[in-house]
């Protein structure tokens, strides 16, 4: 093994336990003041604000632990690096969902859907499933398909009102595999921070993912057609 590797886990490896907690401190704090808001209404607090509370704690921990606080704020710009690299991936991807949506728009693909399904007795499930899958298929290729739901939103209410169904019948199925299609992404960044942190190949990864996800998006689907209004 590259010395290197055996140097970064006996650093990792001689870190204090209650460092495991600090990537959790931010859900654990939203689901605090969330318990706390069900007694007290008038507690509110907005993520990005638990966000940087966590981020300080993590900052106040390493320095007590190293005693270089110079040390320990240089090494947090990288946060603010990953943050950024993050709102331009984001950005990427929703200005990508929008050409798309705007795409076939232009092309007369919604207008050819809703005519086609409009007559039929189960236009509501036919294009719900055609959504669903649409996003699912943008998420594989892009690593996110939230891009995609975003972008479409706006139309979801006159196509649901052309089929005859209730909004929510295709918009709740596409937010949850507009998520569940990241796990089977090549290019998601949560696949390929994985497989380098484990060392395994991508394939590997979605491998294993693919069985369970493809269940879940089944399952997404079918379940929406039992509990969602119809």
């Amino acid at each position: 093994m590259d010395e290197s590797k055996l140097k970064k886990q006996e650093t990792v490896a001689n870190l204090p336990k209650i460092y495991a907690l600090l990537p959790l401190l931010p859900l654990i704090l939203i689901l605090v003041v969330g318990i706390a808001a069900m007694v007290v209404p008038s507690i509110t607090m907005d993520v990005f604000i638990l966000t940087f509370i966590s981020f300080i704690v993590a900052i106040i921990f390493e320095t007590i632990r190293t005693k270089e606080l110079k040390s320990v704020v240089n090494a947090s710009s990288e946060m603010f690096i990953g943050i950024g690299e993050g709102f331009g991936r984001g950005v990427i991807l929703v200005v990508g969902g929008s050409l798309f949506t705007s795409g076939i728009q232009a092309l007369g693909v919604i207008d050819s859907l809703t005519n086609a399904v409009q007559h039929t007795s189960s236009a509501g499930l036919v294009t719900m499933v055609i959504f669903a899958l649409a996003t699912c298929l943008f998420g594989i290729l892009s690593g996110g398909g939230l891009a995609m739901f975003y972008a479409v939103i706006e139309m979801i209410p006159g196509i649901a009102a052309t089929a005859g169904v209730h909004g929510m019948l295709i918009t709740l199925p596409m937010q949850m595999i507009a998520n569940l299609s990241r796990t089977i992404s090549p290019v998601a960044a949560v696949i390929m921070i994985v497989a380098s942190t484990v060392g395994v190949s991508l394939a590997r990864i979605l491998k294993r993912t693919a069985v369970p996800t493809i269940v879940a998006i089944a399952l997404v689907m079918v379940l929406a057609v039992v509990l969602l209004p119809y």
